[in-house]
């Protein structure tokens, strides 16, 4: 049951909202390529991953669909073939994060809907907006299951994460209720799942409800980059909010919404986010928040931290080169890099950069939809690399900064085939050093099915046949 909405906190609700739309305007761009965070386990031995097959289908429509594309989680370790941990046409799969032991391996499974359903959550979605009642009516069975659905054989039975009225920090107090209605309305119930890390095995598992809309999911794959901390939590900004959850103790709160992004901390003590005009610096123990003020645009995938009291926001202003600002966790600008790109500029539509930074602090790849830069952390470019539609994306540190990992995609050999996704490794400074092919999947996907139409003239009076062709 919700709780009563004062008039304070219905406008808050409201304006919150109104922010969160406005999130991709705060940020006006898709990324480079359509590709999710990557995650090396601590001792450097194994990458977990995401991809999609075919790869780029279904990117470029207003939601996913359940059926259209294979989300597919896989681990990639020394000297072993890539292990597929998880392939699915009914859930969107999230980056992993290891935990700090390297044992365990989170990642969220959100469910994915037909086209018609998701029509109809929906049509109901804006019905519950516009009316604002805390005494909304229970969701049609039919819709409630494809917004929870069971988990697979075989593993444990979700934990429904509670959402402890802890007093929140009044920075944060109108966000904790917007946070409250908006899920209220309509639930996505994602389940984050947990995964033994040297068995593969599903461990445990946990409801988590978003304000998730349909259109959202595309920008949630790109983006959503775990982390789990020191404290046994793990924190993640997804549906425009900043969430810390422990699924040890089977409990969620929300640290900052509406935010777009989000990463934490090497120390494990600091949660940056960035907003609509805003950043913010939010401490783990939930004690403290800083918020500063930002009007300069930030690529969806330009936030990173050079160490444990700096952090890296690349600047993503259409039509200008791009800059790098490193601000400390108090809010101070440290200073801008002036990075040495060219000077015809990179950020475009559709192209605003990818920013990692490695662990030592010496260097950083931007990569955006046909070039990739390897600099060093001075904004001196050591190597240029140009693939033209056959991008390297999301480029990741190993943690000894001695190797940086991509998601690669060769041309596809023939019209109807898709590109040929692979794991590369490059050296800080841009040599190639190693790649592993990813096999294709295992699942057959059934084409959309198409309703009916007018036949056209020569065919209406045709007999009609039987399925051999007779």
């Amino acid at each position: 049951m919700v709780r009563p909405v004062t008039p304070r906190a219905a406008d808050a609700w409201k304006a919150a909202l109104a922010v969160a739309v406005i999130a991709g305007g705060l940020l006006w761009h898709v990324l480079a390529c359509t590709e999710s965070p990557m995650a090396f386990s601590p001792g450097g031995k194994d990458l977990a991953f995401v991809l999609t097959q075919p790869y780029g289908k279904g990117m470029d429509k207003e939601g996913l669909v359940r059926g259209e594309m294979v989300f597919r989680l896989m681990v990639l370790s020394e000297g072993r073939p890539v292990r597929i941990l998880e392939e699915t046409a009914d859930a969107l799969l999230s980056a992993p994060a290891y935990s700090p032991d390297g044992r365990r391996l989170a990642y969220l499974r959100i469910p994915l809907l037909d086209a018609e359903t998701a029509g109809r959550v929906k049509a109901l979605a804006d019905e519950r907006a516009k009316a604002l009642d805390p005494d909304l009516p229970d969701l049609p069975a039919d819709l409630a299951a494809a917004l929870a659905p069971p988990p697979p054989a075989g593993e444990p039975a979700p934990t429904e994460l509670e959402f402890p009225d802890a007093e929140p920090l009044p920075s944060v107090s109108e966000a904790a209720d917007w946070l409250r209605q908006s899920v209220a309305l309509l639930p996505v119930k994602a389940t984050l799942v947990v995964r033994d890390a040297a068995t593969d095995a599903v461990v445990s598992t946990a409801r988590l409800p978003l304000p998730l809309a349909r259109d959202d999911l595309l920008i949630t794959y790109l983006t959503l980059r775990p982390a789990w901390g020191q404290d046994g939590a793990i924190y993640m900004c997804v549906a425009n909010v900043a969430f810390a959850i422990d699924p040890a103790a089977g409990k969620a709160r929300a640290l900052a919404a509406p935010v777009a992004i989000a990463a934490l901390s090497p120390d494990g003590k600091t949660v940056a986010a960035v907003g609509e005009k805003v950043v913010a610096f939010l401490q783990t123990d939930g004690q403290a928040a800083t918020y500063r003020r930002w009007e300069q645009p930030v690529s969806l995938s330009g936030l990173a931290w050079l160490d444990a009291e700096t952090v890296a926001l690349l600047e993503a202003e259409k039509g200008q080169p791009p800059r790098l600002h490193l601000l400390r966790r108090d809010g101070r600008d440290t200073k801008a890099v002036a990075l040495d790109l060219p000077a015809t500029g990179l950020v475009t539509e559709g192209a605003t950069g990818q920013l990692a930074l490695a662990p030592d602090g010496r260097h950083m790849v931007l990569a955006y939809k046909d070039d990739v830069f390897f600099l060093d952390t001075s904004g001196k470019v050591l190597k240029h690399w140009h693939g033209q539609d056959e991008p390297l994306a999301q480029p990741t540190f190993t943690p000894d900064s001695r190797r940086v990992a991509f998601k690669h995609f060769a041309k596809a050999k023939g019209p109807d085939e898709s590109p040929v996704p692979a794991i590369v490794f490059y050296t800080p400074d841009g040599k190639e050093v190693s790649r592993t092919e990813i096999p294709p999947t295992r699942l057959k996907l059934e084409p959309p099915e198409e309703k009916p139409g007018p036949k056209p003239a020569d065919e209406q009076t045709a007999p009609a046949r039987d399925k051999s062709g007779n």
